[in-house]
């Protein structure tokens, strides 16, 4: 798709052909890391009421689902994009920085990613408390963060005044 978008250029807005697959490649399995449905699941624990249960119970709710959030992630992680990860670079060709420090802060950008993405999935959950069905805010959340998180495009890609 991105070749055709292209369309014979070298580059569009810095980045070439390999890189914007490369790109693509490593943000959609970024994603799987950092995507989570603890929204949902908070939202039919409200509606069900075992979320009365899950409060009385001696841990932290909200740090509970983070953790089930964070062992989703890694499992994805592990089985879905590595392995995903190796077909896609069978497939077609992408490539990737041997710099370590751009690993470091690409580990450490993918880390606060899961915390913001979670933060904001547990805010989302909790609004059900107040909407009871949020199944709109949902999908509507869903969309923004895939649009402005730079995963459907990056964000060179955008106009300078939303891009900063």
């Amino acid at each position: 798709m991105w070749t055709a978008i292209y369309g014979g250029k070298e580059e569009i807005q810095g980045l070439s052909v390999l890189q914007m697959t490369t790109y693509i490649a490593v943000a959609w399995m970024a994603r799987a890391f950092y995507f989570n449905n603890i929204d949902r699941e908070i939202a039919l624990e409200i509606q069900d009421g075992k979320v009365a249960i899950e409060m009385i119970r001696p841990y932290n709710y909200l740090g509970m689902k983070t953790m089930q959030g964070l062992g989703e992630g890694l499992f994805r992680l592990l089985f879905f994009s590595v392995p995903g990860m190796i077909i896609v670079a069978l497939l077609f060709p992408i490539s990737f920085s041997a710099s370590f420090t751009t690993w470091s802060l690409f580990f450490v950008s993918l880390v606060f990613s899961f915390i913001v993405n979670t933060q904001i999935n547990l805010l989302t959950g909790i609004m059900t408390f107040f909407l009871f069905n949020n199944s709109g805010l949902i999908r509507a959340k869903r969309v923004v963060i895939d649009l402005f998180s730079g995963l459907l495009l990056p964000i060179s890609f955008y106009p300078l005044w939303l891009s900063l």
